[in-house]
């Protein structure tokens, strides 16, 4: 994540940190939207600004069934 690529608010910074430590990656999308990777699987995408507060834990636990080790982030 590079300063050009910032995100929106605090929580989900800790959570693109947490999945770029456990060896995921990151890429900001043309609408806003975080594309999850790891290796060269997609897994999932995270919005900048969230409208449903279980939409994080919704990506959370998606990412933890594709095998990247993430702690809850609530």
């Amino acid at each position: 994540m590079s300063n050009k690529q910032r995100a929106g608010s605090k929580e989900l910074r800790a959570l693109l940190r947490a999945i770029e430590a456990a060896g995921g990656r990151t890429e900001l999308g043309g609408q806003g939207h975080w594309k999850i990777y790891i290796g060269a699987r997609f897994i999932t995408t995270v919005s900048n600004s969230t409208s449903d507060w279980r939409s994080r834990r919704n990506a959370v636990m998606q990412l933890r069934r594709a095998g990247l080790d993430v702690r809850k982030i609530s």
